[in-house]
Formats: C-alpha cells, sequence, structure tokens
C-alpha cells in the first residue's frame, strides 16, 4: 500500500510540473462555438458572448418572452425547444380557435381570465357568480386550492426550492398534457414557460381549448430522455412518480431515499431519469455515491450535468464495455471498467485546461496508477482546446470526443444525451 501511494504521490508531483500553464480565455462568440442551426432560430438567438467554466460553454437564448441561460449543448437545445413552445403559445393565443374558445366562455382574453386568480379573496367573492363558478371549477379540477392556484399565477419567475417544489406537486393534469403536445418537460425550471403553460389550461377549462396540437419544432429535443421515461412524467403526476421512483429506489440499494426526494435541484422528471438509469446499472456498484451527488448539487444546471454524465455511463456500460463500480474521490464521477480501464464521461461540449480541471484530471491519473487501472479513457460529448488536448495525451489518456468519434459526434448534433442512449 505505501508503494501505491508513492507512486500516486510522484505522478501528482510530476503533473504539478506539467499544469504550469492553463488556457486563459474563458468567453467565446457563440457563433464559433455553437453549431450554426442553434445559433439563431424563429423563435430564438443566442447571445454572442458565451462564457466557459473548463468543462462547458455556457449561453443566453434570447426569445421575446425573456432571456434564459443554458449550459452546454445539451441545455442549449433545451432552452430552444423551450422557446419554440412559448412562441408557439403565443400564437396559439392569438389564433381564431383560441379567441372562440374564450368567447364560447363569455371572456375577452386569457389575461382577464388570469387576472381573477391573482384576486384578494375576498374581492373574488364579490364578482359575478358566472366568474366565482369558474374560479371554483378551475380549483376543483386542477385539485390545486385556491390559495395554491393563487401562488402559482402571481409567483415570481426566479426559483425557490422550496416554493418550486410545491408547485410541482400541485400540477394539473391538463398542465402535463399540454407539455407532451408541446415535448417539453412539465417539470421545467422555466417559469415562463411554466405560466405560459398553466394559462391555457385555464382557457382549456373555461373554453373547451383542445389539446390537440402538433407543432414541429426543428430545434427541440424531446424529453423521452431515458426509455419509457415520457409516458411516465407525462401520465402520472408528482405523487405517483415518488411513489414508483421510491420502489425503484430501494430495488437498487439506495439509501437516505427520502433526503433523495427532497433535494433542493432535482425535479420528479431527474428522480425518474435517475432510476431509469440505476435499472440500466444493475450489477455496477456505488449507486449510492450518484445519488449523494446529485442530493447536494447547488443549481438545475449541475444536477443536469451530473444526469447527463449517468447517461453516458448507461451508454458506455451498455454499449461500449462493461462498468464495474461508479466512483467520485470528490470529484467528477468517474466509472472503472470490467476489464480493469478507467473512463471518464463529460457531456461538457468545450473542455478546456484549467487549473481545476487540471486538478481534477491529475487526481484521477494519480488514482488510476495507484489502483493500476489501464487504460484510462475520457469520453467528452463536445470538444477540447488544443492545450488541453496536449495535456491529457501527455497523461496518456485516450480521448473521445466528437472530432475524432463518430459516435459522439452523432450524439452532439442530432439530440440529447439520453435520447440517443434509449435508441
Amino acid at each position: 500500500m505505501k508503494v501505491r501511494y508513492l507512486v500516486g504521490v510522484l505522478v501528482l508531483l510530476n503533473s504539478m510540473v506539467f499544469a504550469s500553464q492553463f488556457d486563459e480565455e474563458d468567453t467565446f462568440d457563440a457563433k464559433d462555438v455553437v453549431p450554426g442551426r442553434f445559433v439563431e432560430g424563429p423563435n430564438h438567438k443566442v447571445a454572442s458572448v458565451a462564457k466557459n467554466n473548463g468543462l462547458q460553454n455556457s449561453y443566453i437564448v434570447e426569445t421575446e418572452y425573456g432571456h434564459f441561460d443554458a449550459g452546454g449543448v445539451i441545455g442549449l437545445k433545451i432552452g430552444i425547444r423551450e422557446a419554440d413552445a412559448m412562441a408557439y403559445l403565443g400564437n396559439l393565443s392569438k389564433s381564431t380557435v383560441f379567441v372562440e374558445a374564450l368567447k364560447n366562455a363569455g371572456v375577452d382574453s386569457v389575461k382577464s381570465v388570469v387576472s381573477v386568480f391573482k384576486m384578494p379573496v375576498e374581492t373574488i367573492k364579490s364578482l359575478p357568480s358566472g366568474f366565482k363558478k369558474l374560479v371554483k371549477g378551475y380549483v376543483k379540477d386542477t385539485k390545486r386550492g385556491l390559495g395554491a392556484t393563487k401562488r402559482f399565477f402571481i409567483g415570481s419567475d426566479e426559483i425557490d426550492p422550496k416554493e418550486f417544489r410545491k408547485l410541482n406537486y400541485l400540477m394539473a393534469d391538463s398542465d402535463r398534457e399540454w407539455a407532451a403536445k408541446l415535448n417539453v418537460d412539465p417539470y421545467s425550471a422555466n417559469m415562463t414557460l411554466r405560466k405560459a403553460i398553466s394559462n391555457m389550461s385555464v382557457v382549456q377549462f373555461i373554453g373547451g381549448l383542445p389539446v390537440d396540437f402538433a407543432i414541429p419544432m426543428k430545434y427541440g429535443i424531446a424529453v423521452g430522455v431515458f426509455e419509457g421515461i415520457a409516458d411516465e412524467i407525462y401520465a402520472q403526476d408528482a405523487a405517483a412518480l415518488e411513489k414508483t421512483n421510491r420502489r425503484c429506489l430501494s430495488r437498487s440499494g439506495i439509501k437516505k431515499v427520502g433526503t433523495f426526494f427532497k433535494a433542493a435541484y432535482m425535479t420528479p422528471t431527474m428522480h425518474t431519469m435517475f432510476c431509469s438509469a440505476a435499472g440500466r446499472l444493475q450489477g455496477v456498484a456505488n449507486l449510492q455515491m450518484f445519488a449523494d451527488q446529485l442530493v447536494q448539487s447547488e443549481s438545475f444546471e449541475e444536477s443536469r450535468f451530473l444526469l447527463s454524465t449517468l447517461g453516458l455511463l448507461v451508454w458506455h456500460h451498455n454499449e461500449l464495455g462493461e462498468l464495474k463500480s461508479l466512483l467520485a474521490d470528490g470529484g467528477l464521477p468517474y466509472a472503472e471498467t470490467a476489464d480493469a480501464g478507467l473512463t471518464l464521461m463529460l457531456p461538457g461540449d468545450y473542455v478546456m485546461w484549467t487549473e481545476d480541471v487540471a486538478s481534477q484530471i491529475d487526481q484521477l491519473t494519480g488514482t488510476a496508477a495507484e489502483a493500476g487501472l489501464e487504460p484510462k479513457s475520457i469520453w467528452i460529448l463536445g470538444d477540447v482546446s488544443k492545450m488541453a488536448r496536449s495535456e491529457l495525451v501527455t497523461r496518456k489518456w485516450r480521448i473521445h470526443d466528437r472530432t475524432n468519434d463518430m459516435q459522439v459526434e452523432r450524439i452532439y448534433f442530432s439530440g440529447s444525451v439520453e435520447q440517443q442512449i434509449s435508441e
């Protein structure tokens, strides 16, 4: 053990010499790092400046409904999909069928309807009987309660994790129906989209607006992130999903299940993604580590990054070579393969050689040397900087990215990590 420890120390000391220089540029022109078809579309434009944290770029998706942050190419595609969905709902609200649905209910605009739910309770009581019937009927239909319904419509677009979790468990069935037709995540953290969908649910309720509109959205990705998950998240409410997922976690040997479902930056969709992955990693040790990392996540973007990493690990296990164990050592998740190798899966679209990235790679290089894990493979959904490529090769990592691996290129351009896994 002492010999292995010394080997690891020597590797780390040597690597400190290698890492004397780092990539300095951390901002890019989005046009230089994003495929042209994603930079601008009929309903969005990506802001010119993209920032990089060492593992992936961060973009701003500009729409007429607001500007939205997107992490990496996966987050960008989701953001574009949601921009298209919001534009569709905006156009639908001006359509003949929509206007007729309002007229059937004796209402002049959706704003008039939504404004009712924003009124104080005493004011609602003084409204004409037709409106009071509308409010009571909608509250009964959605099982939200008047207070909860008001809280949703007047809530801020900024997300408070506790409030956000409550809203997920109060989602109306019709909201999920609309999300399914729009092919977006019903539990998205984009509250502008969520409110637009909820407005449609109100109009559907009061005016019989049918949810049967097909919308072609070229740039979007489906939320059927793992095999069978779309049916689950659209067909079941959050409480039912939790029951299903609790059984799944129990079968997978995950402990502290209650804590997992109370994690601040996880959604019912994310819970279901993890459970689906766990079911496809049967026999792979240390799933608990991954669950614990998700519980400790400090943002929805971080949770999405970790889940995309897990998706790539599932892909490796089922398509490229079986995994033995998932590991982290306090940093990036990685896996020991069944043939005694080490594999690191990164869903980032552009990896740079920063001090933090160098430190984590050096730690993994030392771990591999100490444990005798060879070969060391790194799979990157996007591309790597010239310096990062050189430093990784120096440390004898095998690099698979979209410039040299057709499988990775296909995932990068065709859709989300999870879509490709389920094909």
